[in-house]
């Protein structure tokens, strides 16, 4: 078999031991968390204060949100990081090592991007971004 087939193959054993996840059901998480109205969700009590259950669907969209949010702030690190190099080296080697740098953080730049749209495709409100706090 080749590992491609195995992949799938994991993936669907895995999915189908999966429970079927309700939006009605609640979890409790073991740390309180700080509500984010937005997307449909309203914050009992107003925005920011704690809540300890909360329904998986905006766990997972404020999951989604945090990683791409993070993704995308080291990808512009990298980017100052690698012009930076670039600029301060004198040697030819060194800087062709800063051209690398920034072209690998632009190819995860256009990855992260794309992602977001691939979520958002498939449903806005797993990227919906709240606007107040």
């Amino acid at each position: 078999m080749n590992t491609k087939l195995k992949l799938l193959v994991v993936l669907m054993v895995i999915s189908a031991s999966l429970p079927s996840i309700s939006q009605a059901q609640t979890y409790t998480a073991l740390e309180p968390l700080p509500c984010i109205p937005g997307g449909g969700v309203t914050c009992p009590g107003g925005a920011g204060n704690l809540q300890s259950t909360f329904s998986f669907q905006n766990y997972v969209q404020f999951i989604f949100n945090l990683i791409i949010a993070i993704a995308a702030a080291t990808a512009v690190f990298m980017i100052v990081f690698g012009g930076l190099q670039y600029m301060t080296t004198d040697s030819w080697q060194n800087k062709s090592e800063g051209l690398d740098k920034v072209k690998n953080a632009l190819y995860g730049l256009l990855l992260i991007l794309t992602s977001y749209l691939i979520l958002r495709t498939i449903d806005p409100r797993l990227v919906a971004i709240p606007t107040t706090l």
